[in-house]
């Protein structure tokens, strides 16, 4: 069967009915192909299901392109591709890059990939332009012109004497586990690279790290913890090692390190890990007055039973995305969704998971605002009433409220313009706060 490139948007569905490339296909034999697109189906990346008449894909909330034997799948998102790369710097912090041929990048299958390449390599040179950073390196060796502190236990087990003493001294390098881990990243992404030029590029940057720098492995695990080292001294390094971390994810399909992990032939964005970091970014700057506080366990929300723990388990602790806290007022709970609840149906578990947020907090008038993504202009609040159904009475309320992410693309993009500022302000507590028309309502 000859090779097959099928298209379809974010939360879409193709089948044979309506992409002719799929009847009557099969999914590759192959050992790796089957793994792959098993393991895309249970971790909820992408559906794949062979049917009597051919192959049905599903795509969900990860958007790029991925290779299954002769068959290439490209999952495209609603919002324009440069736009997004717009909310995606300033979701994680990113420079601003002027691209060269952003047409050919918006419409080849591979974008998000060669685009994020494009980021690192931005981010890498702007770090060499600024000087790496150099850590105190011990070093032990024997030195005709002595330095740091003569090593005493070493030389009187000497034999003969020589003109050099042993030392132990600590020069400032940047051969550091830092730098070594960048070197690797960039080796990792001019193999991943399909684009020539980005590949030159990349080698031309990784040559210039190799000076002083030794390539250290690189897998999520090593970023992730490099990303928790960081401190005042290393904090500029963040945006970059931020980039590895979500190349990395893009291209694995388990969250274990290599061996185990398995490789994608393509990028998968995850587009909820996205929104959450969009979201958390632009409340923590915009809502005066306010603490915002992301992934806040509620302790003593559930508990054991002391005495029937067998297994001694821990307690269940709910992590609500985000905790919103004002002074003298009750704290405000949000959850993000990339889903669009305006056009599909609010799935029930995300509504359990709602309603207990919001009956945790004890009051009648409680309530727990879900924020999702939508494309229509007429979306507004949908509420869902939580009611005592013995006495009939209302006891908490579940929010549904749209985000439009074209217009925060534009008042981001507006930047110091006049009013900007202030309507940014005002966008972050409509997406917050309750007016007192949903307060009031049955």
């Amino acid at each position: 069967m000859t090779d097959a490139d099928v298209r379809l948007r974010e939360w879409t569905r193709a089948d044979p009915d309506n992409v002719p490339a799929l009847r009557g296909r099969r999914l590759s034999r192959h050992r790796s192909v089957q793994a792959l697109a098993a393991a895309l189906s249970d971790t909820g990346r992408l559906r794949i299901t062979e049917l009597a008449r051919g192959l049905r894909l599903e795509a969900t909330a990860w958007v790029g392109r991925v290779t299954l034997g002769d068959l290439t799948i490209t999952v495209e998102p609603k919002l324009p591709q440069l736009p997004l790369l717009g909310l995606l710097r300033y979701a994680y912090g990113w420079r601003d890059v002027r691209l060269v041929g952003a047409t050919d990048f918006a419409t080849a299958g591979g974008a998000f990939l060669d685009l994020l390449i494009v980021q690192l390599v931005s981010e890498v040179s702007d770090l060499l332009a600024r000087g790496l950073h150099r850590d105190y390196v011990r070093n032990e060796a024997a030195l005709a012109s002595p330095r740091g502190r003569i090593d005493f236990h070493r030389y009187a087990t000497v034999g003969a004497p020589t003109a050099a003493l042993p030392c132990i001294h600590h020069p400032r390098r940047a051969a550091t586990d830092l730098n070594g881990l960048l070197l690797s990243g960039l080796r990792h992404a001019a193999g991943a690279t399909a684009c020539l030029d980005l590949r030159v590029r990349l080698r031309r940057l990784a040559g210039r790290l190799a000076l002083d720098a030794p390539a250290a492995p690189i897998s999520d695990g090593a970023v992730a913890a490099a990303l928790r080292g960081l401190d005042r001294c290393t904090g500029h390094y963040g945006a970059a090692l931020r980039l590895l971390a979500l190349i990395l994810s893009g291209q694995s399909i388990t969250l274990d390190d290599p061996p185990r992990a398995l490789r994608l032939n393509g990028f998968l964005l995850d587009m909820n890990a996205f929104f959450q970091a969009l979201l958390g970014r632009f409340l923590s700057e915009h809502l005066d007055a306010c603490e915002i506080v992301q992934e806040e366990r509620l302790h003593g929300l559930f508990a054991y039973d002391r005495k029937h723990n067998p297994r001694r388990r821990r307690d269940p602790q709910p992590r609500p995305d985000f905790v919103v806290r004002r002074d003298a007022t009750a704290d405000v709970i949000l959850d993000a969704k990339y889903r669009d609840l305006w056009e599909r149906p609010l799935p029930r578990e995300m509504l359990y998971q709602l309603a207990i947020y919001a009956l945790a907090q004890g009051e009648t008038s409680a309530s727990a605002t879900l924020l999702y993504p939508s494309f229509a202009p007429q979306a507004s609040d949908q509420v869902v009433v939580f009611s005592d159904v013995v006495r009939g009475m209302p006891k908490a309320r579940v929010i549904l409220r749209p985000v439009d992410l074209q217009r925060l693309e534009r008042l981001l993009r507006d930047g110091k313009a006049s009013g900007a500022l202030r309507q940014c302000r005002d966008l972050a507590n409509e997406w917050a706060f309750t007016p007192s028309e949903v307060n009031t309502a049955a």
